[in-house]
């Protein structure tokens, strides 16, 4: 799946847009990813589904979401 960048513009529009053409691509696997990452500027944040709920996480440090949790990347959002 490839990768979609959101820029500062008209951020809402252009993530809705790239959350759909992400799905467009879901169709043809088998398997839908834990979760879709989105960059801007170096920072990158991710939605996805964890423990049930749906989360927002966005990274602090260059080792990102390799790294961990309220170190390298906090969470910013969770409703389940």
């Amino acid at each position: 799946m490839a990768q979609i960048t959101i820029n500062n513009g008209d951020t809402g529009l252009v993530a809705r847009t790239g959350i759909n053409a992400n799905f467009t691509e879901l169709y043809g696997l088998a398997s839908i990813p834990q979760y879709f990452i989105f960059e801007d500027g170096g920072t990158q944040g991710r939605i996805g589904i964890r423990a049930g709920a749906v989360v927002r996480d966005i990274t602090d440090t260059a080792t990102g979401f390799a790294g961990a949790e309220n170190v390298d990347w906090h969470n910013i959002d969770s409703q389940s």
